[in-house]
Formats: structure tokens, C-alpha cells, sequence
């Protein structure tokens, strides 16, 4: 037996891992785009996604969310530092 839901990635009910990473993309507004990027990588498969499935890609592929949202890594992300502001930081300090 097959059971399809469609539901928003801020209403799935992750846990451990998956959780932590569902949590900070809430908190920064992002999972939109990261719906998109599920979407994506679905499509290539041609199959749906089981819960597991979404929830470990959550949990395990932080830094590819991370790049997909316009960042080096998942650290980068999740701690608000981007390419973008290093780049600025960097032209306050010329002399």
C-alpha cells in the first residue's frame, strides 16, 4: 500500500538530526526554497519521497541545503556568515 501526503516542509515532523536543520530553515524563512531543491532531486528519481527519506536528507545533507540557499556550508548558513559579507568585511579594512 502506497500513502501520499502533500504538506509544506515547515509542517513535516522531523526528529533528531533532521529536526535541528528543519528548526533553523523555519527560524530563517528558507523552506521554500528547500521544498524546491526536494522537489528537484525527487524529480530526477520519478518516485516520492518516504519520511525517512526526507528526514535524512534534512539531517544529512546540510551543506548541499546550504550551497542550494547560496552559502559555502551549512555552518555558513547557520550562522548567518556568507560570501557576501566576508567580501564586505574585507573592503572595511583596506586602508
Amino acid at each position: 500500500m502506497r500513502y501520499y501526503v502533500e504538506t509544506s516542509l515547515e509542517s513535516f515532523e522531523a526528529w533528531s538530526g533532521g529536526k535541528d536543520t528543519l528548526d533553523v530553515l523555519i527560524e530563517k524563512g528558507d523552506c521554500d526554497s528547500v521544498e524546491d531543491l526536494i522537489e528537484e532531486v525527487s524529480d530526477q528519481s520519478g518516485e516520492g519521497w518516504t519520511e525517512t527519506e526526507i528526514n535524512d536528507f534534512l539531517w544529512f545533507e546540510r551543506d548541499m541545503i546550504a550551497e542550494h540557499l547560496g552559502y559555502g556550508s551549512w555552518d555558513e548558513y547557520e550562522n548567518g556568515s556568507d560570501e557576501d559579507e566576508d567580501d564586505e568585511e574585507d573592503e572595511d579594512c583596506i586602508l
